[in-house]
């Protein structure tokens, strides 16, 4: 999970990539998949490698790390919810107050 900070530092990256895939298909009439492959996410990758230490290779992973967007922890399990406003854990079925 990234800290406010971090994402600071890596969502730039993610809206320049998104720029770069969505002018590569306008001009190339390229798939989403084919624009990928020209490699405009390596920026995003080699942010979250400095950040982390870990190689990732799935951006839409590193798009659904944001810590603010969690909610707290679960009482039973303690995995971080899903969103704020959770009824529900997903990972243990617990309900939450």
């Amino acid at each position: 999970m990234f800290s406010d900070a971090e994402w600071v530092q890596i969502e730039p990256l993610l809206h320049l990539m998104t720029r770069h895939v969505q002018t590569c298909r306008e001009r190339t009439g390229a798939s989403v998949e084919a624009a990928v492959e020209r490699g405009y996410e390596w920026p995003v990758l080699a942010k979250h490698k400095e950040l982390t230490g870990l190689d990732a290779s799935d951006v839409g992973c590193i798009e659904r790390h944001r810590l603010s967007d969690h909610g707290p922890p679960c009482r039973e399990c303690g995995r971080l919810l899903r969103m704020k406003n959770s009824k529900k854990c997903y990972d243990c079925g617990n309900l939450v107050a």
